[in-house]
């Protein structure tokens, strides 16, 4: 094969974190008329490989799949020698690492792309460089009264800022005035009715996207009792009860959405929003931490007036009473204190099951984030839609990675748990049983008539690649700037939306795929064209400039490298590439007519496959792959590592060494 260069480059046992005074008492007694459930008869799960480990944890890590063989098995031989927690520290150390994990928060907290509540003034680029983790320090340590010492600063600051310290509980501090300062607007509405939805809209969010509980569900299911007590596998203690003052919710939400008033707390940006530039008029009022008028104005605390609410909702509640002051500033407050107390020793249970209130709170926000981590990871929560886990093996799952989490609030830490827990990276064919893995994709398999099929089999751990993984994986792989997120073209939209992005409140993000979807992708990343405007030079163009020295077979090997990292195909395959590219594989390429357009066509096929879309078992193990760009990517792999503080070199042929690493 011609080699070509290319520049590419029930009681409750105690968790981790969860200190335990005393017994938990269970949740509600077993019917004893009722006959036990088998216990699910899973044997311990086969690990699949440091190859396999690396094509999962690429994409959680770094926001992409390996663009190529030779990339994957450099990150391989980082797993293999140094070790997987060493890998998965170099890959977070990446600058792709920390825009993904910046897009991946602000999708979590609802953050508009496109709509009325768009909010790229806040989000879309950071004010302060270099990126160094003083301002999440200062974030972390002061209240939101006492500025930042070096100037204004943006929502993208924090998140960035916040992944280099590695504590994220910043983001979610701040974002409460950020998220204050788009409130829902209306059109043909009193005053009045738009500063009721503006409550219910941001309290009904908080629920979901800080605490994972929902008021009407808390009345049957919940830490303290639920209808279904042998279903119901809570983590922590009587967490519901110390945040909403009962178990079974807080009764009138409107008690609890109250504290997210906007009238008489928030007081701008004023915008004139006519001129198409967006012009900053005014900023009266106290910017929290001192952070940029555009993320919101705020009446300060010690100037709230004491008076009747307008809307008459005088009583206010969350983890205590309130008065009609009660506002964001107390929420922050309230989160402020929790996620200190949890710092360093987790949630600290009585004897009977309480929990202190603040604590609680921020308990509740470490399990949503550390099961949003996971569903990012296996494609699949550790809860169902009550929001509780439904079996032991999830409970205990759970219980693990928000203990991890909520020690430091690191997302490192987190991964950590996440990517060295035994259902993370199971193999599925090595010899163990059809249903051998956990039932914690699937939690409902345990039910199934059948004992042999209680657990997971193999289909259950495979999963569609998120969609922003998705897309960056398809614009890395062919040399592309990353896809747009701000201000989209209508094409794009189009797309993101169809796939599952993240847009807006009424276009949230969803997982899988269908018909439609795949035709708008089809539509958009068919062709392996560049959809934005100007095309670049990209992996195609280079591949047609070294057209002469290769043959159709050759590219099509490149390509194929390229977006799966398996340049090799089958019998069967062979066949069909060659009915896409018109032409024997064994034509030279140049004698293939527009050899562009044949590339891209085969290109796009690989696009839309389930090869490229899902994430099982790693492919065969690689051969050699003379046209890749091996010198490139080993020397962004060793600089990687050298972050961590271990020593990485690579030499002129790309050969990677690890000299201290035993």
């Amino acid at each position: 094969m011609i080699a070509l260069a290319l520049l590419f480059s029930c009681r409750q046992e105690p968790q981790v974190g969860i200190v335990v005074e005393g017994p938990v008492p269970p949740t509600e007694p077993t019917d004893p008329t009722t006959p036990p459930e088998p216990e699910p008869e899973v044997v311990t799960v086969c690990d699949a490989g440091d190859a396999a480990w690396v094509a999962r944890t690429m994409p959680l890590a770094m926001g992409r799949r390996p663009h190529g063989s030779d990339e994957a098995e450099l990150w391989r031989q980082v797993a293999a020698t140094g070790g997987r927690r060493l890998a998965l520290r170099a890959m977070m150390q990446t600058p792709e690492s920390k825009q993904a994990w910046s897009d991946w928060f602000e999708d979590e907290l609802y953050v508009a792309r496109t709509g009325d509540k768009a909010f790229g003034e806040c989000f879309r680029g950071a004010a302060l460089a270099p990126q160094n983790g003083q301002l999440a320090a200062w974030l972390r340590d002061q209240p939101p009264t006492v500025p930042y010492p070096r100037g204004e600063f943006s929502m993208a600051d924090v998140i960035a800022d916040a992944l280099v310290l590695d504590d994220v509980s910043v983001i979610h501090r701040a974002y409460l005035f950020a998220r204050t300062a788009r409130p829902t607007t209306g059109a043909n509405v009193s005053a009045e009715e738009l500063e009721y939805n503006a409550r219910v809209n941001f309290g009904e969010l908080f629920m979901q996207t800080y605490l994972a509980r929902n008021n009407v569900c808390m009345n049957c299911h919940n830490s303290e009792f639920s209808v279904t007590p042998d279903r119901t596998f809570p983590v922590g203690g009587l967490v519901e009860k110390a945040v909403f003052g009962s178990s079974s919710g807080i009764g009138d939400p409107d008690r609890l959405n109250a504290m997210f008033a906007v009238d008489g707390v928030f007081q701008g940006p004023d915008y004139n929003f006519s001129d198409p530039r967006n012009i900053q008029v005014s900023y009266p009022g106290l910017l929290p931490w001192g952070m940029q008028g555009a993320c919101g104005n705020y009446v300060p605390p010690d100037e709230r007036v004491e008076s009747p609410d307008w809307l008459g909702q005088d009583e206010r509640f969350l983890v205590s009473e309130y008065t009609s002051s009660g506002s964001v500033w107390d929420v922050e407050s309230r989160l402020h204190a929790g996620v200190d107390a949890l710092r360093g020793q987790g949630l600290v249970t009585g004897e009977d099951g309480s929990v202190e209130g603040d604590a609680a709170l921020a308990w509740l926000l470490g399990m949503h984030l550390a099961d949003r981590v996971w569903f990012q990871a296996v494609g699949s929560s550790l809860t169902i839609a009550t929001g509780f886990p439904r079996n032991e093996g999830q409970r205990d799952v759970l219980g693990r990675l928000t203990g991890a989490l909520v020690q430091e609030w690191s997302l490192l830490d987190l991964l950590l748990q996440v990517t060295t827990e035994e259902a993370y990276n199971p193999g599925l064919g090595c010899g163990a049983a059809d249903y051998a893995q956990p039932a914690l994709y699937d939690p409902w398999s345990p039910s199934d008539a059948d004992p042999a099929r209680h657990g997971n089999g193999p289909g259950d751990a495979a999963h569609a690649l998120p969609p922003r993984i998705l897309l960056r994986s398809a614009h890395d792989a062919l040399g592309w700037p990353p896809p747009p997120e701000w201000r989209l073209p209508g094409s794009a939209e189009a797309v993101q939306a169809a796939i599952g992005v993240f847009l807006r409140e009424s276009q949230p993000a969803f997982s899988g795929s269908d018909f439609q979807g795949s035709l708008e992708f089809e539509a958009g990343y068919g062709s392996c064209t560049y959809p934005y405007g100007d095309a670049p030079n990209d992996v195609l163009d280079q591949l047609v400039a070294a057209a002469p020295q290769a043959t159709a077979g050759d590219l099509a090997r490149i390509v194929r490298d390229r977006l799966l990292a398996d340049p090799e195909m089958d019998a069967t395959e062979v066949g069909l590439v060659e009915a896409l590219l018109g032409v024997p594989l064994d034509t030279p390429a140049e004698e293939v007519a527009d050899l562009r357009s044949a590339l891209g066509v085969y290109c796009g096929a690989l696009l839309l496959s389930p090869d490229f879309w899902l994430l099982s078992e790693a492919p065969p193990a690689r051969l050699e792959a003379p046209w890749s760009s091996v010198e490139a990517d080993c020397k962004e792999v060793a600089r990687a590592v050298q972050y961590t503080g271990r020593a990485a070199s690579c030499d002129d042929d790309g050969v990677l060494t690890l000299p201290d690493v035993q």
